[in-house]
């Protein structure tokens, strides 16, 4: 996926859901233009866990994917340290790529703490640490109030409509 279809993609989901923000980001391409803290470049992602499991924080290190499970369209939830620190308003370093100083730069950048004044930021894991078992989560039979409704009764109770990362109670499959 090229950057001007990452555009479109954007494009779209804001037109679908303009009250979100949306970053769409081909993780395959990562290591085309992502620098460690000493500017050093990354090898090629080999998955969309492997993605995940760099992320800089646990909360946020969540993907989505629409797929068919017998030709029922669901929504798979991919999070390699589960859904709690999300869901507990937890913010958490993850040591597996970036810095503490990325991580820190971060928090601010992005706003975490103004945006959702009852975050926490929490000690991280050891590095190297997320979980063997690959969770993943899905929605069956999703249809677009069903989703909204998650999105909006679940999630959007605790977390401003300014931000939007879809992610919400599921059964582990």
């Amino acid at each position: 996926m090229n950057d001007k279809v990452q555009h479109h993609i954007a494009y779209a989901l804001h037109k679908k859901f303009p009250f979100y923000e949306w970053d769409v980001v081909n993780q395959a391409k990562v290591h085309c233009w992502y620098k460690t803290d000493p500017n050093e470049s990354i090898e090629p992602l080999c998955s969309i866990w492997h993605a995940l499991s760099l992320w800089p924080e646990t909360a946020t290190a969540i993907a989505i994917r629409l797929t068919q499970d017998h030709k029922i369209e669901v929504i798979e939830v991919i999070a390699p340290f589960w859904l709690v620190d999300l869901f507990d308003l937890k913010l958490r370093w993850n040591k597996n790529l970036v810095s503490e100083s990325v991580f820190n730069q971060r928090i601010i950048r992005k706003n975490f703490i103004i945006r959702w004044p009852n975050l926490t930021i929490e000690k991280p894991f050891k590095a190297g640490v997320f979980l063997e078992e690959k969770p993943t989560y899905k929605l069956i039979q999703h249809d677009e109030f069903l989703f909204k409704s998650l999105i909006g009764i679940k999630i959007f109770k605790t977390f401003s409509k300014k931000s939007f990362n879809i992610k919400f109670f599921l059964k582990k499959s």
